[in-house]
């Protein structure tokens, strides 16, 4: 897993398609999800810690089957200065869903970010639809 930060009002500076987020995060957190061996559906998002220890493995399990992410990679809105995990299952073409990734607590400041420009190109699918 590889996560990276790009601050929302730099990416908001070179495509304005996201302007309407400025009010709701700091930073965009890109996340990029590998598996050990090809998966053909991953289940994964992002969660602040206190989400992830009020609820605990099995509820955030089932939310992970139920809404989550499924491309890699993908993003999330977060605020600097908070702690955040990222959760994710493996599932194999025959529908059997691994055991359940937990990240180290992320946390990240307006020093750590990346640039803007990267995350304007990686995403500018998004842009599109």
């Amino acid at each position: 897993m590889r996560c990276t930060a790009y601050d929302l009002r730099e990416v908001v500076a070179l495509e304005p398609y996201y302007s309407s987020y400025v009010n709701y995060a700091d930073y965009f957190l890109s996340v990029e999800v590998v598996t050990a061996t090809p998966s053909p559906t991953l289940h994964f998002d992002i969660f602040p810690k206190s989400v992830y220890e009020e609820y605990g493995d099995e509820a955030i399990r089932e939310s992970l089957l139920e809404y989550s992410y499924t491309s890699s990679p993908d993003w999330a809105l977060c605020t600097y200065g908070n702690e955040y995990v990222v959760c994710g299952l493996a599932e194999d073409e025959s529908g059997f869903v691994g055991d359940m990734f937990v990240s180290e607590p992320i946390v990240f400041s307006y020093e750590d970010r990346s640039a803007a420009e990267e995350f304007v190109e990686l995403y500018e699918d998004y842009t599109k639809l």
